[in-house]
């Protein structure tokens, strides 16, 4: 069996999202191929989503989550702070997608119109990023 890497949750280039477009079957080896969003915890930094594994294995004990991770809980309180809001950005991706495939499916908007569009909300999002960092 091939060794198994992990899926990065941005693409390495440019920091946008990635798609999964094919899926196998470890067993019979089928496979099926289209166009698969990443689940949101996925989507998350690596580090935030360790954050998360630790949360559930601590059931929700912050201070076991300080003790574990050697640092204070107000810096354990920041981390989940920074986490909330990424969970919320995921959310507000994956509803502004859903509205652009509605209103293709609608006949509202055209492909290229929501390409456009989603590459402007992409823009938009990179440029945001810019002015935090």
């Amino acid at each position: 069996m091939k060794d198994r890497y992990e899926i990065p949750g941005r693409c390495p280039v440019c920091k946008g999202g990635l798609i999964v477009s094919s899926l196998r079957c470890d067993h019979c080896d089928s496979e099926l191929h289209g166009s698969f969003s990443l689940p949101r915890l996925a989507r998350l930094p690596r580090e935030m989503q360790k954050l998360v594994e630790l949360l559930v294995r601590c059931r929700g004990n912050l201070k076991e989550v300080e003790r574990r991770m050697g640092i204070s809980y107000p810096t354990v309180s920041k981390k989940l702070d920074a986490l909330n809001m990424l969970l919320d950005a995921t959310e507000r991706e994956d509803e502004r997608s859903q509205r652009i495939l509605s209103m293709i499916h609608e006949g509202e908007m055209t492909v290229s119109e929501a390409v456009r569009e989603l590459r402007n909300q992409r823009s938009g999002r990179d440029n945001q990023r810019g002015e935090e960092e």
